[in-house]
């Protein structure tokens, strides 16, 4: 009962590690800087990269270090509230939507929470490290539970001690 709700008690999570999302910031957009694009080779990815290049006026063929802070947090963590303009392009027909870019690390999560074969979970999982968990520090305990004090320290650090420092 007296388990973290987000780590189910383990003490670490998971994420989307920009590391290995960009393994090579010396690669460029073009040249496949975003490692779980590189596979596809969408048009789409690339309409949408086109987009963004033209919103926030950098290269594409510029390497990824070369680009602005607020364009890389743009790519990985989305564009919030401000609206992008990408054209898409199918044979003949062309279409522009204006609307928020979602992000990579966004769009990975949205595919991992909606993935129901394991081999696409395993796959996304190429693109995500482990952390302690930000909502229990690595306790492994609820909010409540960490409530629980023995002198100074809450019960989750008390568990996590050894015999010698407890005495």
């Amino acid at each position: 009962y007296g388990a973290c709700h987000s780590c189910d008690g383990l003490g670490t999570e998971a994420f989307f590690d920009p590391q290995l999302i960009i393994p090579s910031q010396n690669l460029s957009l073009r040249e496949g800087a975003i490692a779980p694009w590189r596979e596809t080779k969408s048009k789409y990815q690339q309409q949408i990269l086109d987009g963004l290049s033209n919103h926030y006026k950098f290269s594409l063929d510029a390497p990824f270090f070369e680009l602005s802070k607020m364009v890389q947090d743009a790519l990985l963590y989305g564009t919030g509230e401000e609206e992008i303009t990408v054209t898409f392009v199918e044979g003949i027909h062309r279409k522009s939507i204006t609307k928020p870019f979602e992000g990579i690390i966004p769009s990975l999560e949205k595919q991992l929470n909606d993935s129901d074969t394991n081999w696409m979970r395993e796959d996304l999982a190429k693109y995500q490290n482990s952390r302690k968990c930000l909502a229990c520090n690595g306790n492994r305990l609820k909010k409540e539970s960490l409530c629980v004090k023995v002198g100074e320290l809450n019960i989750g650090e008390v568990c996590n001690m050894t015999i010698i420092e407890l005495v």
